[in-house]
């Protein structure tokens, strides 16, 4: 199975929730102002505004595209913002800051994965289709070997420390018999790093160049692009990894206005 097509439902989920949250907006053309980071996850959003949003009668639907996660979070807690695209792990953490918002729906699921280094891919011995690469024990064994043999910690490049990427990449090391680090001053087989989803691409190539273990654990279409460009490999997708029935939803759809959060959800 192509691994693009594991977005696809999900996006037409998105997609028609995100249509239904705007054209059920009470007040005339009352601007409704979403945040976004670029990951094939929030396409919807994308397809939304460049389609449907002339069609909005009442709502002004505009986009804003943030360049990493710390820098949303802190645009959605300004208060002039009415929407954002959130990881599930992040977006509770802003919630126990801040309860001022509610939450649409849980819609995008098995959106990330694990890549490596050319240099480890090569050492895994990874099978050519990656729809048939698996989160095995003997991945995991391969994983703790190298660090072993090159006396390096592994380093995962994750978009954010609080993000369902760290709580895959967790589960994985976990139910393998090794521990996932969030600090260099934590115990651990791997460390999660904060690395920006369009900057993982480089980081990935910046290790393999320094002849040094890592991988990233990010959202399509990094994760992908990461082989597309022969700059490593897809060890395996996290629909793998946290096996749910229909998939693992994973990001919630917020507004952050006084009466507006009940009145949107019922819109999902």
């Amino acid at each position: 199975m192509n691994s693009s097509l594991l977005w696809k439902r999900p996006l037409r989920v998105l997609l028609v929730c995100t249509f239904l949250f705007l054209s059920c907006q009470a007040s005339a053309r009352e601007r409704i102002l979403a945040l976004y980071v670029p990951l094939a996850d929030h396409y919807a959003a994308l397809v939304a505004y460049e389609r449907y949003r002339h069609q909005f009668k009442h709502a002004d639907f505009q986009l804003s595209q943030m360049k990493n996660w710390d820098l949303l979070r802190a645009h959605f807690r300004s208060g002039n913002v009415d929407m954002a695209y959130v990881m599930s792990p992040l977006a509770l953490d802003m919630y126990r800051e801040d309860k001022n918002f509610r939450w649409v729906g849980l819609m995008h699921r098995d959106g990330n994965g694990l890549a490596v280094t050319p240099g480890m891919a090569d050492a895994m011995g990874l099978v050519n289709q990656r729809a048939d690469r698996k989160p095995s024990p003997a991945v995991a064994q391969s994983l703790q070997k190298m660090a072993l043999e090159r006396d390096q910690i592994l380093r995962v490049g994750v978009p954010h420390i609080l993000s369902t990427h760290t709580v895959v990449l967790s589960h994985f090391l976990w139910r393998n018999g090794m521990q996932l680090s969030l600090a260099p001053n934590m115990p651990g087989d791997v460390l999660a790093i904060p690395v920006a989803p369009a900057k993982a691409p480089a980081f990935i190539l910046g290790a393999q160049n320094s002849d040094r273990i890592a991988a990233i654990e990010q959202s399509l279409p990094w994760v992908d692009q990461v082989e597309n460009q022969s700059n490593g490999k897809v060890v395996w997708y996290s629909k793998d990894v946290l096996a749910w029935p229909g998939g693992a939803r994973r990001v919630y759809c917020h507004c952050n206005r006084h009466g507006f959060g009940a009145e949107a959800g019922s819109c999902a």
